[in-house]
């Protein structure tokens, strides 16, 4: 094993990375960490990262893959199931309260354990095929990804609508 020619791969590989997705990462890391502490809940904000993962999944699939159809139907599929491990993971770490006539959502560092795993495999994937770009003639590299991205979008899709109906019961406790 030569470690000199591996670092200078990681090093190539992280420098050829462009700006914009080291802005990605340290947007994401930000909200991982204000997700560890309670906060008044918004459920719109909740869905900024759900919609960017799926943009960015789906971006993939539909300009880069050649059998687009299966692909979607197995990204599809496998975000159900991921939504609902999502919902159980949130369900058992996140609770949602009602304080001074606000709304909270209680802390969890789930959320950024979710975000750097997700942001981590999908920067994986995608330096994979910019170093071999025949990965995405691949049926087999296809259908990984589109297992991994939609199980990973549907997390946090699970976790919007954990925080989703326990608002809505926290709602109706509060009216009775």
């Amino acid at each position: 094993m030569n470690f000199n020619a591996d670092f200078y791969v990681v090093g190539a590989v992280l420098k050829g990375t462009p700006i914009y997705v080291w802005v990605l990462l340290a947007y994401l890391i930000s909200r991982g960490i204000k997700e560890r502490t309670s906060k008044p809940l918004s459920l719109k904000k909740m869905l900024i990262l759900p919609i960017i993962f799926t943009f960015w999944g789906l971006d993939t699939m539909f300009m880069n893959f050649t059998n687009i159809g299966l692909n979607l139907m197995v990204y599809i599929i496998i975000a159900g199931a991921g939504t609902f491990a999502g919902f159980l993971l949130y369900n058992s770490t996140r609770k949602v309260f009602y304080h001074d006539e606000i709304y909270y959502c209680s802390g969890s560092w789930l959320s950024l354990f979710i975000i750097l795993t997700n942001f981590l495999i999908k920067y994986i994937l995608n330096v994979l095929v910019a170093i071999n770009s025949t990965f995405y003639n691949s049926t087999e590299f296809c259908l990984l990804y589109s297992i991994i991205s939609g199980f990973l979008v549907g997390l946090f899709i699970g976790g919007w609508l954990q925080a989703y109906f326990s608002y809505k019961n926290c709602l109706m406790k509060v009216e009775l």
